[in-house]
């Protein structure tokens, strides 16, 4: 089973601080559902493929707000049939 998943840092009021896709044992990880703004869409280049986390990445640079909703359910990917 492959670990395709990114690696989140947040502060104390869960404003997203660091994006990586590196594992690192003592960050939470980063998986589960994005909800943007609209105002998000120009930051998304046109007929271009863009992953989530590159997009929060670019917010992030830009100085925007991103924050996360940190929750211990469980996690099941079933966009892939091996997991």
């Amino acid at each position: 089973m492959g670990e395709d998943l990114g690696i989140v840092e947040f502060d104390d009021q869960n404003r997203i601080t660091y994006l990586s896709r590196e594992a690192r044992i003592h960050l939470s990880r980063e998986h589960g559902y994005c909800v943007y703004e609209p105002a998000v869409l120009k930051h998304i280049p046109a007929a271009q493929y863009i992953d989530f986390s590159d997009i929060v990445l670019r917010l992030l640079e830009r100085g925007e707000k991103v924050y996360s909703y940190p929750s211990d359910c469980l996690w099941l990917d079933i966009g892939r049939p091996d997991d």
